[in-house]
């Protein structure tokens, strides 16, 4: 068995706030950070929370 001090199970489920920085088609997108940094790959939309 592997020492872990937590599970996955407690991690956050969601980061964010983020913006949206472009719309690629109609189910991805480039996603920005509140620091201004861009995410590197698309985000579908399925997986964004409003």
């Amino acid at each position: 068995a592997k020492n872990k001090t937590h599970t996955e199970k407690l991690d956050p489920k969601w980061k964010g706030p983020c913006y949206i920085n472009d719309v690629i088609g109609n189910v991805a997108y480039k996603i920005r950070q509140l620091d201004g940094r861009l995410l590197k790959a698309p985000v579908n939309g399925s997986l964004l929370k409003k």
